[in-house]
């Protein structure tokens, strides 16, 4: 809510939390006030019928238009960039995966590897074993002690390898199907953290989005989640920009909402009712008066009020508010006067 008595001063604006409405006493140009005598002079001369040349946009207006035109650029580059770490993130990411994939793969093929020389290993050993047997038996058949007890060392040790490969074996088997569960239970696990991931915290992770901006994305969810409809929207937001509508006014939402097909269309007496509501609810800018009167009959100074979102665009532009809010002045004069667009 704007405070009732205007501010005239830096420092009194700066008092002001950030998230509020401010209204700035713009004292006329060419006006300074010294004395109650000079202020009679002033009010004098400002009831003097004046001739108004045709101005043309002066310094100061083409100066605050390049600097929306500033910002604009710089929050669609910094979207841009936003977007770009958002893509190589994934991009690592899938280069991650792939390459425990691949680390995966490769620890498959020496276990089967490894598996397959075992597996030889054994029937190598099994047919020692069996050599070794039938060498027993004819040896004992001739009484030949000495071959006996050969053939029973070479025995032993074939039946000490089977007892090791065996063991080998179940190892990898086991170890097999431990992998095959982890990677039937990794998609899952994966998976999960992402669902966990809502519109709302991705529209609030979008850098330098006013309050009201990521308030109407909230409200319209599928404006993001919907590539055609967010295409839409970015187109849009440049036309609404291109007419002349200020950001996170009621008027620039409304347009959004009429684009996207969220609202009906406005008639022109439904238009300037809501700009009577919004002048109401300080929701855009007051437009300047040079006519208003003070209690004492004096005349007094222009004033206009800046929303909270006018007030951080001014900051963005590296402005201070009365700057900001003697430009915008100019620009309301001449559009009522039919000069500008």
């Amino acid at each position: 809510m704007p405070r009732s008595r205007p501010l005239r001063t830096k420092e009194e604006i700066a008092a002001v939390p950030g998230d509020q409405s401010v209204t700035i006493a713009l004292e006329p140009e060419g006006v300074v006030i010294l004395n109650k005598e000079a202020d009679d002079a002033a009010v004098s001369a400002q009831e003097k019928p004046e001739v108004q040349s045709k101005p043309t946009e002066d310094e100061a207006t083409q100066e605050l238009k390049q600097q929306l035109e500033d910002l604009r650029k710089a929050n669609a580059e910094q979207q841009a960039r936003f977007t770009q770490e958002v893509q190589a993130r994934q991009a690592a990411e899938q280069r991650s995966r792939q390459r425990e994939v691949e680390t995966y793969q490769h620890k498959i093929r020496a276990e089967d590897a490894e598996y397959d020389a075992i597996l030889n290993a054994i029937g190598s050993a099994e047919s020692e074993a069996e050599a070794a047997q039938r060498d027993i038996a004819a040896a004992t058949e001739t009484a030949d002690y000495k071959a006996v007890a050969d053939a029973s060392r070479r025995l032993a040790r074939a039946e000490s390898r089977l007892s090791q490969l065996e063991d080998g074996k179940l190892a990898i088997e086991r170890a097999k199907t431990e992998a095959a569960a982890r990677a039937k239970q990794a998609p899952r696990q994966q998976a999960a953290p992402q669902q966990n991931v809502t519109v709302d915290q991705y529209i609030d992770s979008i850098p330098n989005l006013l309050p009201s901006q990521r308030g109407w994305l909230k409200q319209h969810p599928d404006a993001m989640t919907d590539p055609k409809k967010n295409i839409r929207v970015q187109n849009a937001h440049n036309e609404a920009e291109e007419q002349g509508l200020q950001v996170g006014t009621t008027r620039y939402f409304q347009f959004l909402d009429q684009k996207l097909g969220y609202a009906k269309p406005d008639t022109e007496d439904d238009d300037v009712a809501d700009d009577n509501n919004n002048r109401a609810a300080g929701q855009v800018s007051a437009p300047p008066s040079r006519t208003a009167t003070s209690p004492t009959g004096r005349t007094s100074p222009t004033r206009i009020t800046l929303t909270p979102e006018q007030r951080e665009i001014a900051r963005l532009s590296g402005i201070d508010e009365i700057t900001y809010a003697k430009n915008l002045q100019k620009m309301q004069d001449y559009k009522a006067q039919g000069l500008i667009n």
